[in-house]
């Protein structure tokens, strides 16, 4: 029963990896000449969403109230937030 069922999830995985290959085939010419055909215009749709979303971030922090009342605080979480990820990123990699 279970090399059956091993065989099967091998089986539905072979498959997800033939469809995933295929469809990256595809799109593949089709997002190349897009990017060729407007980098200027790609550039500037990135940079607007990033800028949006840092701005976002920053009015939601400056509108809460810990953020406002205990800076060091929030600056102390933010550094333990980086060397968190920092660490795992590292042993992940």
């Amino acid at each position: 029963m279970e090399k059956q069922i091993k065989t099967i999830f091998g089986t539905v995985e072979t498959v997800i990896d033939e469809v995933q290959t295929g469809i990256e085939k595809e799109l593949q010419p089709v997002r190349k000449s897009i990017l060729k055909r407007f980098p200027t215009l790609f550039l500037l749709a990135v940079t607007f969403g990033v800028s949006l979303v840092f701005y976002s971030i920053e009015v939601l922090l400056a509108n809460n109230p810990l953020v406002n009342d205990h800076p060091w605080a929030t600056l102390g979480i933010g550094l333990m937030i980086l060397v968190i990820t920092g660490t795992l990123y590292r042993k992940l990699s």
